[in-house]
């Protein structure tokens, strides 16, 4: 498993890991350039965002472009944009972890787990949300090319 990011919960999660005898089977990566992800992605077989607070959540946007199967939370907003239950994937509370374990082991024992994914690939590349977040990234390397 990977965990990508730098939240206030990564020390206490690298803790927990080495409790639970799991520390061999978790990866903490730390922040992942934007760059780096695509890669990632690739590599993934399912993407996780269990967050409690997210106005939008551009990385929803970012796997389900890259045909993953997603699993999100009622507090990320761009949950109802990009995920349709059971067809791309799901939204569980991440306070009941239960619901986000059943909702893992769903998308994990699927055999089509590569077409629940890319069903919706197509609707998010298309989509207004997705193309704005696109240029947006595009003007930012720009810019920071034209500085250097």
């Amino acid at each position: 498993m990977l965990l990508a990011g730098n939240g206030p919960l990564k020390d206490e999660l690298q803790k927990r890991s080495v409790e639970l005898s799991i520390d061999h089977a978790v990866h903490f990566a730390g922040f992942i350039q934007p760059i780096d992800l695509p890669q990632l992605y690739a590599g993934a077989d399912l993407f996780v965002l269990p967050t409690l607070d997210d106005t939008f959540g551009v990385v929803l946007a970012e796997a389900a472009a890259s045909g993953l199967p997603l699993i999100s939370t009622p507090y990320a907003g761009a949950s109802e944009h990009f995920i349709e239950a059971g067809v791309n994937g799901y939204i569980a509370d991440p306070t009941d972890h239960a619901a986000l374990v059943e909702a893992m082991c769903k998308i994990l024992t699927n055999s089509n787990r590569v077409g629940l994914g890319n069903s919706r690939r197509a609707k998010v590349i298309s989509n207004p949300l997705f193309k704005s977040a696109e240029n947006f990234v595009e003007a930012i390397q720009i810019s920071l090319r034209n500085k250097q």
